[in-house]
Order: C-alpha cells, then sequence, then structure tokens
C-alpha cells in the first residue's frame, strides 16, 4: 500500500475559481494510481481558492484535502509555489508516490 499525494498548482485556469481541465485530468491519474496500489489519496492544493476548489476535487475520494495559500501565492511563480509546497511537505507526514499538476 502506498500513500499518493496529488499536487495541484496552481488551482484554476484564470477564469473565476472553477478548477482546471488539467488538474482534474491530474486527479483521474492519481486515483487510478492509488486503485491500482490499494492505497490512500491525498489532495494538496496550493494557492488561491484553495478552500473553493476543495469541494469539487473531494468527490475524487481523498482521504484528506489539504489547502496551502499565502500573499505570494497569488501570482503564480515557480520558486513561490515550491517553497510553498516544501513547506508543507516539510511540516506533513511523508507520502510514497507524487503527482504534480502544472500548466
Amino acid at each position: 500500500m502506498q500513500n499518493t499525494l496529488a499536487v495541484i498548482a496552481p488551482l484554476t485556469t484564470g477564469r473565476g475559481n472553477a478548477v482546471s481541465k488539467a488538474a482534474l485530468s491530474v486527479l483521474g491519474i492519481a486515483c487510478r494510481a492509488v486503485e491500482a496500489s490499494d492505497g490512500e489519496l491525498d489532495i494538496v492544493l496550493l494557492g488561491p481558492g484553495g478552500e473553493t476548489a476543495a469541494a469539487d476535487v473531494v468527490s475524487f475520494g481523498a482521504r484528506s484535502v489539504y489547502t496551502v495559500d499565502h500573499d505570494d501565492l497569488k501570482e503564480y511563480t515557480a520558486e513561490a509555489y515550491a517553497r510553498a509546497l516544501e513547506e508543507f511537505l516539510r511540516l506533513s507526514n511523508s507520502f510514497d508516490f507524487l503527482i504534480f499538476s502544472t500548466f
């Protein structure tokens, strides 16, 4: 059994708070990985709109959905998002597998 962490960043398409199609595709891949390993899925949502997006992604069967937001994440930069993810991983339990969403 492995614990899979799906990392979704940025969350939206820039058209409101709708979760991007790319992010939803990544979640679909994460679900298949979890099913194949008989593991658990956790999702971390990086950036503005996480609270709203959490309601959209909870249907993917995640054990936990985490949101990370900060003023540094208002505009997407790889450096800011990498720092936020690094801090999240440092403070959280370990995960066996990471899946990233990019744009």
